[in-house]
């Protein structure tokens, strides 16, 4: 190379600085955070604190933060050396991180350790040195694990992703020279995935099934209007929203013409505790028109609760002064359905199904449906795409989609 610089082959400041720029890249794909940018247009990420566990810092530019990512890692480059190193420990090393500094919630951690007992566990991938292991000896591994398994697509997605994990994660502890994963995609196996057949039956409410639930719930309420399962039930048809929603809606969340969903209840499978977190599932605050019907769902609640002998906080706060658990409305949704006749017992996500299918044959748009919904960024176009629709044809849009009391006497005419 010092020939080839002297006779002029090799430019010694394009060399420096390709090996800088790659030096750059590798030090951005240590970071195991991930970057996002902000409704204002800055850029944030979180790095690892030995006291707080983790930190976040923004600017204003992806350049900005990229910057700090790599002052960060340049200063933090020198990690411990590890030979030896099995898959297994390896993975367990990267779940505890996951866990510990990057902060996923305990029952993603729980979900880590059952998968790795479902993917790993008593195999010989498992106990293979994980600076041995290259690209072809994932590929086989995961053609294999598929095959064998009888692996859905979503249970390939889930395997994938935690390879990819565990293994960058070692390549930024430095425990592999290199990264084995950068060279194996998903679109490579699911070939091999077992495609079932989808019954439209068991994911959504059917043919009357929307109606037959709607006036069974009215009937509970007629004949116990106290009693605050039915409101929930009511209210899921109405919204769609998810069941840890529902069950964190608080009276600080209603307004005069809307409502803010922008938290969620969360049980903890490690400590078997129930918290309200001030986030929903995809961390984005999204705004639901209050209909008719939805008002006069809440105006019934108020009612009701306006004999307890303490303010609620909640909307599904009971007399005694507890409220309604994600849990309790996930088993009264059960259990309503099959009172009103239905051959198999539906869920609250079946009724959260329904809605976006009732709002889809109602002609709504995508990005509208969305913006109701809180689906993943991903469904709207990587956010290129936007709601420009105004909050009252929002609320024409939903009442439509929602409007069972229509459908009931419909039925009840064409009986007649």
């Amino acid at each position: 190379m010092q020939l080839a610089v002297q006779n002029g082959i090799l430019d010694i400041d394009v060399l420096s600085e390709e090996i800088e720029m790659k030096r750059k890249r590798e030090f951005l794909a240590m970071h195991p955070y991930e970057v996002t940018q902000l409704p204002n247009g800055k850029w944030q990420t979180y790095f690892p604190d030995e006291k707080k566990g983790r930190v976040l810092k923004r600017r204003k530019t992806i350049s900005e933060i990229n910057d700090i990512i790599i002052e960060y890692w340049e200063n933090n480059e020198h990690q411990e050396i590890i030979k030896d190193l099995t898959f297994k420990e390896a993975y367990h090393k990267y779940i505890n991180f996951q866990y510990e500094k990057v902060k996923v919630s305990p029952n993603t951690y729980c979900k880590y350790q059952s998968n790795y007992k479902r993917f790993f566990e008593n195999t010989e991938f498992n106990d293979s040195l994980i600076n041995s292991i290259d690209s072809e000896d994932i590929r086989a591994y995961i053609t294999s694990i598929t095959k064998e398994k009888g692996l859905r697509v979503k249970a390939l997605k889930e395997l994938m992703s935690l390879l990819k994990g565990t293994f960058k994660y070692c390549f930024a502890k430095k425990y592999i020279n290199e990264n084995p994963m950068i060279y194996i995609e998903t679109k490579e196996f699911t070939k091999y995935c077992i495609k079932p057949v989808v019954r439209k039956e068991d994911r959504v409410l059917i043919n009357s099934e929307p109606i037959q639930l709607y006036n069974e719930i009215i009937k509970r309420i007629q004949k116990n209007k106290y009693y605050m399962g039915n409101y929930a039930v009511l209210l899921s048809l109405y919204t769609g929203m998810r069941v840890g929603e529902l069950a964190a809606l608080s009276w600080e969340d209603i307004y005069e013409d809307y409502i803010i969903v922008r938290n969620e209840e969360i049980f903890n499978r490690i400590t078997k505790e129930v918290t309200i977190e001030d986030y929903t599932k995809n961390r984005a605050e999204r705004i639901i028109p209050i209909t008719d019907n939805i008002k006069n769902v809440l105006e019934q609640i108020k009612e009701v609760q306006s004999n307890y002998k303490y303010s609620p906080q909640y909307l599904f706060n009971k007399k005694d002064g507890t409220k309604m658990t994600a849990h309790q409305i996930s088993d009264i949704v059960m259990k309503r359905t099959k009172q009103a006749g239905f051959t198999k017992r539906k869920s609250v996500h079946a009724i959260r199904r329904t809605v976006n299918s009732s709002l889809i044959q109602n002609g709504v748009p995508t990005v509208t449906r969305i913006s109701l919904m809180g689906h993943t960024a991903e469904v709207n176009e990587n956010n290129y795409s936007y709601d420009l629709t105004d909050i009252k044809i929002q609320k024409k849009l939903l009442s439509e989609g929602t409007n069972y009391e229509k459908a009931f006497k419909g039925i009840q005419k064409r009986e007649e």
